[in-house]
């Protein structure tokens, strides 16, 4: 399946509209470095605290929001030819897309089944995999953890973590506008005000819109296909009522309309019908991975609206640092796939040449509450410990509308087929719709220890108790008649499941010189129970899946 071809044949026009950012400090900092031709210190929070990537015993890759500026990167799928190992598992919707890191990931996009690896924004663990994929906008970062996270991170980190971190509030005024322009008809309109209201109080408001026709020419209407149209605003508070005392609110809506992605039929078909084929797909020019044209007469599309709001309290006590990060997100995601590839409902009879049209409606809402306590540095145990609260309900409509050509008076054509027509064929209209969701409770226990042995060697240790509880509902409409794709028998099907686990990690760090930092370490990663609920889904398919877990050297 093709996706979509290079969108950067041309350099971007940038318009600085407003250019007033350019003197916070952070840029000071920045253009003093390459002045001096010293090295940028990278400061990640991997292990819940600022630290130099150079002291984390972790294998973590840093992405900065000026990469994914000048690499024109869209959002997260954008990103992986810069980050080893993390690989994006394309779908026809981001309803059916995924990550991967190395190599381990979910396959499945079944709602009642947990992604392996974990998707954070600004603190805030991710629901679904598809909710991640939203455009990179005023990004100051992305940290890429790979290997289990889960002494450290929630929900279910056995693969990894993927934690974006916004640009925030600053202290001084600025604001800035960006327009870019690239071939093929693609644009991007983006724009940034920081405002600080007054010396405890500071705002950073960001809002983009996007549009691209796309890459595919659909030649049923002549339409461009695979493009999109984005829109959306992100606004940050930053309040420091006291010395003690930093509370950060965050809210955020995007909307994405996205006629992607087309399924390209690249190679020539083979076979008997590989007459009948060619004369439906007349017109389109099979060149492969590089094929860009199709014929269908249903658009593939998603469709998304996603909002959420966040209140992270950091609050000196003493020492100590205790966090508070309190978050409810909703994502709605419509999925409209066009199954069959064709332009022409059951033109010849056979299953082969059936019309299979998809719409999936989703609905997912998620709370989440993280308290954590992280001890000062510099002494012999430093250490990070919380609990972590986590309830996401999700629940889709789905409907299968077939037309089939089951039997034909007409004759055989030169294709070797026989051709239907209205009036001279048998047609039947297979139908089936269902409706199916899931609720997912999670609670967990975690904490991760350093042990300052000497100035150069450390003892690593982290460890975590979660519980899962999780449910499902399935209840399907069937088919009047029997055809592809659909099932004639009614589901009314229900499971619940729940599971305990102890996961984490152990190793030891050694830092040879100032520069040079090694470290040995076994990780432990958990991922809780599945059931695999999907559409067609049958009474064989009603266990559940059992817990995940992965080992890591």
């Amino acid at each position: 399946m093709h996706v979509r071809s290079s969108r950067k044949s041309m350099s971007p026009v940038a318009l600085a509209v407003l250019a007033a950012l350019a003197s916070a400090p952070a840029a000071r900092a920045q253009e003093a470095a390459v002045a001096t031709g010293a090295l940028e210190e990278i400061i990640v929070t991997a292990q819940k605290r600022e630290q130099n990537l150079q002291e984390v015993p972790v294998a973590v890759s840093v992405v900065t929001g000026d990469l994914i500026d000048r690499s024109a990167a869209l959002n997260i799928e954008g990103i992986t030819a810069m980050v080893p190992s993390l690989n994006f598992r394309k779908g026809g919707t981001t309803i059916n897309s995924t990550l991967f890191l190395r190599g381990v990931g979910t396959v499945t996009t079944s709602l009642a089944a947990e992604p392996s690896v974990s998707t954070v924004l600004d603190g805030v663990v991710l629901g679904r995999m598809g909710e991640a994929f939203g455009d990179l906008v005023d990004v100051q970062r992305i940290e890429v953890l790979r290997g289990p996270q889960g002494s450290l991170f929630g929900k279910n980190a056995s693969a990894g973590v993927v934690h974006v971190i916004s640009n925030m509030p600053e202290p001084e005024f600025g604001a800035s506008a960006q327009v870019e322009y690239y071939d093929g008809e693609e644009y991007k309109v983006r724009g940034i005000l920081n405002a600080p209201i007054n010396d405890t109080l500071s705002t950073r408001l960001t809002a983009f819109y996007g549009e691209y026709d796309g890459n595919i020419r659909n030649l049923y209407n002549g339409d461009d296909i695979n493009g999109y149209e984005r829109y959306g605003v992100r606004g940050i508070a930053l309040w420091d009522p006291s010395e003690d005392v930093r509370v950060t609110f965050i809210g955020d809506y995007r909307k994405a309309d996205d006629d992607c992605c087309g399924e390209v039929i690249g190679s020539v078909p083979a076979g008997a019908t590989q007459a009948a084929f060619l004369s439906l797909l007349q017109g389109v020019n099979l060149r492969g991975d590089e094929t860009r044209e199709v014929r269908h007469n249903l658009v593939t599309a998603t469709e998304e609206e996603a909002w959420g709001l966040s209140a992270q309290v950091d609050w000196d006590v003493g020492e100590h640092v205790l966090t508070s990060i309190t978050a409810y997100r909703a994502w709605d995601a419509g999925e409209v796939r066009e199954g069959d590839w064709l332009d022409q409902p059951a033109a010849y009879v056979g299953n082969g040449f059936a019309q299979l049209h998809d719409d999936g409606p989703q609905e997912a809402k998620t709370f989440s509450q993280e308290l954590r306590l992280a001890s000062p540095v510099g002494q012999f145990l430093e250490y990070v410990v919380g609990a972590f609260y986590y309830d996401a309900e999700t629940d889709r409509d789905f409907l299968r509308e077939v037309i089939n050509c089951t039997a034909s008076t007409l004759p055989v054509d030169a294709t070797g087929q026989q051709p239907c027509a209205p009036g001279a064929s048998t047609l039947t209209f297979p139908e089936s719709s269902a409706a199916f969701g899931s609720e997912s409770t999670n609670w967990s226990i975690f904490g991760q220890s350093t042990l300052n042995f000497t100035d150069s060697i450390r003892g690593l240790l982290g460890l975590r108790w979660t519980n899962d509880e999780l449910s499902f509902y399935h209840d399907r409409v069937p088919s009047p008649v029997a055809g592809p794709g659909v099932r004639t028998d009614l589901s009314g099907f229900r499971g619940e499941t729940d599971n305990d686990d102890f996961s984490g990690n152990i190793g030891v760090q050694w830092d040879v010189s100032d520069e040079i930092m090694t470290y040995a370490k076994y990780s432990r990663g958990y991922k809780g129970p599945a059931f695999n609920v999907f559409f067609n889904q049958n009474p064989t398919q009603l266990n559940p899946i059992e817990a995940e877990t992965s080992d890591a050297f």
